[in-house]
C-alpha cells in the first residue's frame, strides 16, 4: 500500500514540476487573444493603444481630461471576462490620485473628459498582473464601465 501512495505522491511531484511558467510575452498574446474574442462576442467598437488597453467612449463629456498629478472621481464596475463583477464603487465614485491606481486606469482615465465614461479592458499587465487581487486571479484581464464625475 506504501508504494501506491509513493508513486501517486511521486507522480504529482513530476507533474507539478513540469508546468511550464508562462513569458510575459506569452501572457500579453493570451490576454489579447481573450480580450479579441470577448470584444467580438459582445459587439462592441473597441480602440486600443500602444500599451495594449482597449477602451471604447460610450459618452463624451467635456472639460479637458485629467493627467496623472490629478484628483480623479470616478464612478465604476468591475468584472472579469466571464462577466463575474469583482468591484464596484457605492453609487458617489471614488476618489483618488490618479498616480495611484493601476496602470491601466492611468492610461485609460485620461481618454475620457469631465462627465464622459466608456469601457476599459485591461489586459493582466496593466491590472494586477501574475498576483491577482482579492477576488481577481492571477493573469486576468479586467473589464471595467467607467464614468468619470469630475477631477481637479
Amino acid at each position: 500500500m506504501n508504494k501506491i501512495y509513493y508513486v501517486l505522491g511521486l507522480t504529482a511531484f513530476l507533474a507539478a514540476s513540469c508546468t511550464k511558467t508562462l513569458t510575459a510575452d506569452e501572457i500579453k498574446a493570451a490576454d489579447d487573444a481573450k480580450i479579441k474574442a470577448y470584444i467580438a462576442a459582445k459587439g462592441w467598437q473597441m480602440q486600443v493603444t500602444s500599451e495594449g488597453l482597449y477602451y471604447s467612449i460610450d459618452s463624451s463629456g467635456s472639460g479637458g481630461s485629467p493627467t496623472l498629478t490629478n484628483r480623479v472621481r470616478v464612478r465604476y464596475k468591475g468584472y472579469l471576462l466571464d462577466d463575474k463583477e469583482f468591484d464596484k464603487d457605492m453609487g458617489y465614485g471614488i476618489q483618488v490620485y490618479l498616480s495611484k491606481l493601476i496602470p491601466g486606469w492611468q492610461i485609460g482615465i485620461p481618454k475620457y473628459q469631465k462627465g464622459g465614461g466608456g469601457k476599459l479592458i485591461i489586459p493582466s499587465a496593466l491590472g494586477y498582473g501574475a498576483s491577482g487581487q482579492g477576488s481577481i486571479p492571477e493573469n486576468a484581464p479586467l473589464v471595467f464601465d467607467i464614468n468619470l464625475v469630475d477631477f481637479n
